[in-house]
């Protein structure tokens, strides 16, 4: 009789079913919200890289431009054209600095406020001799500059100023807003 009953309760076992696979779909409110915050992210950082794309691009101009005077210099060692490029593309890059930065720069600057200005911009003072050469040298016939070192110098500039707007220049008891 013993044997009847377990061989009862064995049959009733048999017939029990197992439930269905829980399904992805749909997700739980949890999934929902990493979710959004996932996409959220996603949409802000791609935000934030066309912004700068868009900021740096002056930048990239500033020196396709350089490396053209560059090149040109190499054909024709002429010093001094490649002394005005440099400052005219430092004047450009800083134009086009102030304009993202919603401010006016002073930009008829020359000699030693231009130098003070440049260095204004960037972390690092520029070294001597191409300071000078920026400063002086675009005046001269044939001035005598490391054009190598000009270039390198210009390119780090331009590659590393930041822009910070509201400062001041003293020049000759004036004070130039940049």
């Amino acid at each position: 009789m013993d044997q009847d009953i377990q061989q009862t309760l064995l049959e009733q076992l048999r017939d029990i079913h197992h439930p269905a696979e829980v399904s992805w779909w749909p997700m739980a409110i949890g999934w929902w919200i990493v979710l959004f915050i996932f996409l959220a992210a996603g949409l802000f950082a791609l935000w934030a890289l066309f912004r700068s794309y868009k900021n740096n691009r002056y930048r990239k101009q500033a020196i396709a431009e350089l490396d053209a005077a560059w090149l040109q210099w190499q054909q024709s060692r002429d010093s001094a054209i490649f002394v005005q490029s440099a400052n005219a593309i430092l004047k450009r890059t800083i134009a086009e600095a102030s304009v993202h930065h919603n401010t006016t720069a002073q930009l008829n600057l020359s000699g030693e406020p231009w130098i003070q200005l440049l260095n204004q911009h960037c972390k690092h003072p520029l070294p001597e001799n191409p300071a000078q050469a920026l400063a002086n040298a675009g005046y001269k016939p044939n001035p005598v500059v490391d054009i190598p070192e000009l270039h390198a110098t210009v390119k780090n500039w331009i590659e590393n100023h930041r822009f910070q707007p509201g400062n001041s220049l003293k020049h000759r008891g004036e004070t130039l807003h940049v």
